[in-house]
């Protein structure tokens, strides 16, 4: 038979998958939300099948803002186009500052070291 706590540690855990999805991953915003602190939730992903729960998580998240990413895309959105261009194909679509020197170019060289006095 399962102690009180291990029931409510699963519990806590639901709650916390649940908030965790709909707070976009804000590790405070779910710990506040389902009463737990940080500490918790980080003793809690060391344990492997809660860990892989918040990376299924986590991943589904980066799943959506890149159909968003997309969809924007599509739409025309300048910026999320450069922000594609800039993330995928960084050699050919990465912010170039060239700049072109001319002139003259005076140096002075001055010594730091005292030269030593002659005995003489």
């Amino acid at each position: 038979m399962e102690s009180n706590e291990n029931v409510t540690n699963v519990t806590k855990k639901r709650q916390f998958f649940e908030v965790y999805k709909k707070k976009g991953c804000n590790i405070t915003a779910a710990c506040d939300a389902v009463g737990i602190s940080r500490q918790t939730y980080y003793r809690w992903r060391k344990e492997k099948e809660f860990d892989q729960k918040c990376k299924e998580i986590e991943e589904s998240l980066i799943d959506m803002a890149e159909v968003q990413l997309i969809k924007n895309i599509r739409e025309g959105n300048q910026r999320a186009v450069e922000f594609f261009l800039k993330n995928r194909a960084p050699g050919r679509w990465k912010d170039k500052i060239e700049q072109k020197l001319s002139g003259d170019l005076d140096i002075k060289i001055i010594s730091a070291v005292p030269r030593p006095k002659n005995e003489n």
